[in-house]
């Protein structure tokens, strides 16, 4: 890869209030589309962290164009009884995005009890490959799947 054309991005980390989340949801579609245009050219806005909402319940972020999420239908906590976290961008504009992604399970990779993974978090990590070079020879994003590590 080239490193003379890296592959830059904007990163929107956040974590919404539970009690809240409907109208930040809605709200963060606009940061998102604020973000996205604020001048500075630049293409990649990555939005990522505890939404406390699985990918069904994004109210008007989900609705952002071409909008895509990287963790579907998998639990996020360490419980494994909840979806809260998730990588949201647009599926044209990152084209980057190699399609692999996922929920790192640390409580069975490394054996541990409910109580001791706990001690550590109560979230999985979770975590989306890009390439390092801008528009690099990818896969289609919209045809990725998640992969689990």
């Amino acid at each position: 890869p080239s490193s003379s054309n890296p592959f830059t991005f904007s990163l929107i980390n956040i974590h919404t209030d539970p009690d809240e989340t409907d109208q930040e949801l809605n709200v963060l579609d606009d940061v998102y589309r604020v973000v996205a245009n604020d001048g500075s050219q630049e293409d990649d806005v990555i939005l990522l962290g505890d939404l406390n909402v699985d990918d069904q319940h994004l109210g008007e972020l989900g609705q952002v164009s071409d909008i895509m999420w990287t963790v579907s239908k998998t639990p996020t906590n360490t419980r494994k009884s909840k979806q809260y976290d998730n990588i949201l961008f647009s599926r044209r504009r990152s084209q980057e995005f190699t399609g692999k992604s996922g929920v790192y399970d640390f409580r069975t990779r490394f054996k541990l009890s409910e109580k001791e993974a706990l001690t550590v978090s109560d979230h999985l990590p979770i975590w989306a490959e890009f390439h390092i070079s801008e528009n690099g020879a990818v896969r289609q994003a919209s045809a990725a799947q998640p992969v689990q590590r």
